[in-house]
């Protein structure tokens, strides 16, 4: 019997709205409390002055029967450039 494929997941949250879901087959680059985020690729609502902080980092593993799920969700806050 081979290995099921994992699937990964990345959300980013701006408060408790996701304001994307990213999917691959490859593991996404670790994200950390901290990290900003330019959301000028994803988030066309925010401000072009905006960037996201990360404040909180939650990992969800699941199995189902087609494939293993790795989700990295990312709770962010929202700062405007020049904020320290």
């Amino acid at each position: 019997m081979s290995p099921k494929p994992v699937t990964y997941f990345v959300e980013v949250y701006d408060g408790r709205d996701c304001l994307v879901t990213f999917e691959g087959k490859t593991p996404f680059m670790a994200l950390a409390v901290g990290d900003l985020l330019n959301p000028a690729g994803f988030a066309s609502n925010l401000h072009m002055d905006v960037q996201l902080r990360a404040v909180r980092i939650e990992r969800i593993l699941w199995e189902s029967d087609a494939y293993i799920g790795d989700k990295v969700c990312v709770y962010c806050e929202t700062i405007t450039f020049g904020d320290k």
